[in-house]
């Protein structure tokens, strides 16, 4: 029964006005495909099981799957078939388990969906027993193979291509090659040039282990260097869309709140590439012109029309903890400095203290684009305790995510002890995300409102806002989708 103390819920139906639950849990994985969990409907004292399972991996659908025997350890004896032993069609790895990467959904037939939480010795046996099964399946040839194609590159100073020869020599003679066995592979820390660029060119290696992202669909360098001719209708649409939202937000009763979460060479640019401070002549300055444009306009706004909480603001005391080192996102601590500046913002009671413990090792969205393998980090993750404000864990109450991507998903949480008695919609993205780890903000706000409701779209739904009346309404960006110009809503 041990199994059973990590249970998800969500409430599907009321029959007789016995309300119905999904419960379960993914209690196994057999790495790199097989996943195990157990699941049903319990109406009252009755189980039933109508249920399948969908596992995600990055937003992409790796598989499915029914129930195919029982487990009378999680069903007081019951015979019905609740368990799940799920064959995935592509590999997963322990990293992609402990950083919430992989999630599990359990979808009713009365098309009702829950994220199903991992037990935590699942989770403790992979932290023991696994490094990242990336680095075994793709084996040290690989690695090596990445850093010698790289060196090759007309692109790399003729410096670091000499360091990248020689790690790659020193590699190809030093390093045993672990069997398919291998299980208790520890990971070691590797020094590399300040500078050096990813292996697909869209992200560099910074000071201090910090990788930053600086090309992709958004182009985020050439933002910090490029004068826009447009920038200033750019800024009076963005300004104009916030002062629409407040008034949209005040129409149904709520209160608005617009974060723009920067760029990690914004927030600590002292960590970034000297070389490529001025690619083209221009000094590079942070944060980028367009931002710092709509920081001003806000924050001289005197009759707070434009509700606006600066993430800059909030990440000034402690930049360098705000951000994970190998991922484009904020870490736990930087998610809770966002928070923090929330519950300032809307005048509620501040939050106690809250430690950091436990660092559990992981790799980020930067950190899989270099040399073929992973990079690694330590994140501290929040200690939580019977005392602490994030004890009260809550219940997802509806979960959709259409097809593969996250655009549009759609996720509820209900929370029965909460700190603030509120109801909070979120418009937002991956800063958010689905709750599963402390580095996204839906993980704090389903554990400190009482109702929270996410929903992965660039826009304000407003017809959304009059069905549900929020208290509190967010709207998130990031400060490189500015340049594509404000939504119309």
């Amino acid at each position: 029964m041990e199994a059973a103390a990590e249970i998800g819920g969500v409430v599907v139906e009321s029959v007789g006005g016995v309300p119905s639950v999904i419960v379960g849990s993914v209690d196994g994985f057999e790495l790199p495909r097989v996943v195990r969990a157990w699941a049903y409907q319990r109406t009252g004292d009755k189980i039933e099981c109508s249920i399948m399972l969908f596992v995600y991996r990055l937003g992409v659908l790796i598989g499915k799957g029914t129930a195919s025997f029982a487990r009378p350890d999680v069903t007081a004896g019951s015979k019905v078939q609740v368990g799940f032993i799920i064959r995935c069609v592509h590999d997963f790895t322990a990293d992609d388990v402990l950083n919430g990467t992989l999630i599990v959904v359990a979808h009713s037939d009365k098309n009702e969906e829950t994220i199903l939480p991992i037990w935590q010795r699942a989770k403790d046996l992979l932290r023991r027993s696994y490094v990242s099964t990336d680095l075994e399946n793709a084996g040290i040839d690989l690695v090596i193979a990445s850093i010698q194609t790289f060196s090759r590159s007309n692109a790399v100073d003729a410096n670091i291509k000499e360091f990248l020869v020689r790690a790659g020599q020193f590699l190809s003679r030093s390093i045993e090659k672990p069997s398919n066995k291998t299980s208790t592979v520890e990971i070691s820390p590797l020094y590399f040039p300040v500078g050096t660029p990813s292996a697909d060119g869209s992200s560099v290696v910074g000071r201090d282990g910090f990788l930053f992202l600086t090309e992709g669909r958004n182009s985020v360098l050439s933002r910090y260097v490029t004068e826009l001719p447009q920038q200033a209708s750019l800024v009076e649409g963005w300004v104009a869309l916030i002062l629409r939202r407040n008034s949209v937000a005040r129409q149904t009763g709520s209160r608005f709140i617009q974060l723009i979460v920067p760029e990690k060479i914004s927030v600590l640019p002292g960590l970034f590439v000297e070389e490529l401070r001025t690619p083209t002549k221009l000094e590079l300055r942070t944060p980028t012109k367009l931002l710092a444009e709509i920081e001003r306009i806000c924050e001289a706004d005197q009759d707070a029309a434009l509700p606006y909480v600066s993430v800059l603001n909030s990440f000034s005391a402690e930049p360098e903890k705000c951000f994970q080192t190998t991922d484009s996102h904020p870490s736990p601590f930087g998610s809770l400095c966002i928070v923090s500046s929330i519950i300032a913002r809307l005048d509620l009671l501040p939050l106690p203290a809250v430690s950091f413990s436990n660092a559990i090792r992981g790799t980020g969205d930067l950190g899989r684009r270099f040399f073929g393998t992973p990079t690694f980090e330590y994140l501290p993750e929040p200690s939580i305790d019977a005392e602490s404000c994030l004890r009260s864990k809550p219940t997802t109450t509806h979960f959709h995510k259409p097809g593969s991507g996250n655009s549009d998903s759609h996720v509820v949480w209900i929370n029965p002890d909460p700190r603030y008695d509120l109801k909070v919609v979120v418009f937002g993205n991956s800063c958010f995300a689905y709750g599963q780890s402390p580095s996204g903000l839906s993980w704090w706000f389903s554990r400190l409102f009482r109702e929270v409701h996410f929903l992965w779209k660039s826009e304000m739904d407003g017809a959304y806002l009059n069905d549900v009346r929020p208290d509190i309404v967010v709207c998130q960006t990031v400060e490189r989708f500015l340049f594509t110009g404000a939504p119309d809503n």
